[in-house]
């Protein structure tokens, strides 16, 4: 039922080893229709920057002979006070780095977010689409810092912010999260939160990706899997339409089999999942 891959991240991401060559060939042998290359640009300095650079170079050289491979770039969203301050210091190229002090007044509370670039920038380098995907501002805080209900009404926040920003084509990955801390029980999201959000992705015409890894991560338990598959087919007959991920970084194996009966179980069926349209590819 899956004949596309539109989140795969390149050997020109700063956390990929994966050849764009081998990315090429396995979509090809996989028969895909179409399939994205979707590097991280993270933060507004040099190296995410660079990063782009060398993706745009690569990808859009390799696409004049597979018209079937797109160029997009992954964004995530960063709180605004930070985003200030990596264009101020544009050599910035971790989070929280030394010297920068979230400030407490003159700014609204909780901070609201930005991403690197704007869509006409994006556009520049060629890019065709964005995935944009919550990762949380130092990439998921420890539990012991923040606890379960803040990070899911962090997520959920970003996540709304997302699906009204013009840059989002697809909102990536919903409710990542990198220490798990859901990964049990997927009920902690409140079901007013679903539908909130599946209401203002139908409303901005955005997509939602099913991203492999959260329903095979090995952390997540199969009450989650079973939730998370329903999460998915919730928004679906929602109205929202749905893409397949793989988030591919440093292997690229070829998981929709295992996939698939989580899939078929909350009924899902070939045709239900979508390739990017004209109208949803930048222009």
């Amino acid at each position: 039922m899956i004949h596309s891959d539109l989140h795969l991240h390149s050997e020109y991401s700063y956390d990929s080893t994966l050849p764009l060559d081998d990315i090429i060939t396995a979509a090809k042998a996989r028969g895909y229709r179409q399939f994205g290359v979707t590097d991280h640009l993270n933060l507004p300095n040099h190296k995410f920057i660079g990063c782009l650079q060398r993706s745009a170079e690569n990808v859009l050289a390799a696409k004049k002979d597979c018209p079937n491979l797109l160029l997009g770039v992954e964004l995530t969203p960063i709180e605004k006070p930070f985003y200030d301050y990596c264009v101020a210091h544009p050599e910035t190229d971790r989070y929280n780095p030394p010297g920068y002090t979230p400030p407490t007044s003159g700014v609204p509370i909780p901070y609201p977010y930005e991403m690197a670039m704007s869509k006409e920038e994006l556009m520049s380098y060629g890019v065709q689409y964005a995935v944009c995907a919550a990762h949380g501002y130092i990439d998921t805080p420890a539990p012991d810092v923040h606890s379960i209900k803040d990070c899911v009404d962090a997520w959920y926040r970003m996540h709304m912010y997302l699906a009204a920003d013009e840059r989002t084509t697809i909102l990536g990955h919903p409710y990542y999260h990198g220490l798990y801390l859901w990964y049990d029980d997927f009920s902690v999201v409140p079901k007013s939160a679903h539908e909130e959000l599946a209401a203002a992705l139908k409303e901005k015409n955005k997509l939602v990706e099913m991203n492999v890894d959260m329903i095979l991560n090995p952390h997540a338990s199969e009450r989650f899997r079973r939730q998370y598959a329903e999460y998915m087919r919730f928004l679906f007959e929602s109205g929202v339409r749905v893409t397949y991920g793989s988030d591919a970084h440093n292997k690229y194996p070829d998981l929709r089999e295992e996939l698939t009966p989580y899939l078929e179980a909350v009924g899902f069926r070939d045709g239900d999942f979508s390739e990017l349209t004209e109208s949803d590819l930048w222009q």
